[in-house]
């Protein structure tokens, strides 16, 4: 994933990698996979980021997350998914991606109500809706419908019912 996004070569990155367990920054795990040692590690790395380097990365993530599972829509990593890629909205936006953020935001949506967390169901489900934008209902019927219904039952399962009127009233 790391060569995928940073596109570098084989040897290059390896080397990197080697240097940070060395250092103690990274420990390796099964499959190739590497960890922080310390979430720290992880917060200072990515406190050096400018924010347009971060949307960068958080889309470029999201892409390659997507390509590795295909069937996204069935993954249990569907969270991260929309996580990453709500963070890169206006890069994806501006990419012509926004109907494959809210089909990802939606599902998230749905997972996260099955899981009775309907705060979050609700928080995905906007991410959906914002993300088709504000000629959804003429270019993007259906699928703001699914959004807009599936985040006012959250909304009502969490007893906000002024944020649940104000779903059903797009509708």
């Amino acid at each position: 994933l790391i060569r995928t996004i940073w596109e570098w070569p084989r040897e290059t990155l390896y080397r990197a990698l080697e240097e940070a367990v060395e250092l103690r920054l990274l420990t390796p795990m099964q499959n190739q996979l590497y960890r922080f040692d310390h979430d720290s590690v992880q917060q200072a790395v990515y406190s050096l980021l400018r924010e347009e380097e971060k949307i960068r990365l958080h889309g470029m993530i999201g892409i390659a997350l997507l390509e590795r599972e295909p069937q996204w829509g069935e993954s249990e990593g569907i969270f991260d998914l929309a996580e990453h890629l709500n963070q890169a909205v206006t890069l994806l936006v501006a990419q012509g991606k926004g109907r494959l953020l809210a089909e990802v935001n939606l599902e998230a949506g749905r997972r996260a109500s099955d899981y009775a967390a309907y705060d979050r169901a609700i928080q995905y489900l906007s991410h959906g809706i914002q993300a088709l934008g504000a000629r959804a209902w003429e270019e993007e019927y259906d699928l703001v419908l699914e959004l807009s219904n599936e985040a006012a039952r959250a909304a009502y399962l969490t007893a906000r019912y002024d944020l649940m009127e104000r779903f059903a009233q797009t509708v």
